[in-house]
């Protein structure tokens, strides 16, 4: 048998308690399915290593989730960082591009044969406030030789009976 995230997510949320562990089991396992393959995926049909926690420095700082796929030519890596509420400035200040710097300095180099594609992705609840939207539009970092990809913000919404992502950014 498997276990159904679900359920307790839904439970959790409904009674206000902190969920985004089960968030991150919930998108864990269903990454490639439905709805999120075709918004976190880069290359569909394509073999997809998942990270889950993934330790990056002596900070202990870790990433949520991280997705990579690969090809003859292109490698794409997504960066996720999770939030059971509204986002807020710090995740685009700090976090993300202490993540990148990270990325930059001991994943990317082993790949310098090929076309490589970061794209960092926050998942978080709602839409993006007015207020967040022209910080989170106009975020950008460089990493020479590599494509990072403008911010991708993807919303959650939870109801009753389920929980749907969209895509803001």
């Amino acid at each position: 048998n498997q276990l159904d995230i679900l359920p307790r997510l839904l439970f959790k949320y409904s009674k206000n308690n902190a969920f985004e562990i089960h968030l991150q089991a919930y998108i864990t396992k269903n990454y490639d399915t439905g709805n999120l393959a075709n918004l976190l995926l880069s290359i569909r049909n394509q073999e997809c290593w998942i990270g889950n926690e993934v330790s990056c420095g002596v900070g202990m700082q870790r990433i949520d989730i991280m997705l990579k796929q690969e090809n003859e030519t292109d490698v794409y890596i997504r960066l996720i960082e999770l939030k059971d509420e509204a986002p807020y400035l710090a995740i685009i200040q700090y976090q993300l591009p202490w993540y990148l710097e990270w990325l930059s300095y001991y994943v990317l180099p082993k790949y310098s044969n090929k076309n490589v594609h970061v794209i960092p992705t926050i998942i978080g609840k709602g839409p993006l406030s007015n207020t967040l939207l022209s910080a989170y539009q106009s975020f950008a970092y460089t990493i020479p030789n590599v494509i990072v990809t403008p911010l991708e913000y993807i919303g959650f919404d939870i109801t009753t009976t389920g929980i749907n992502f969209t895509r803001y950014l």
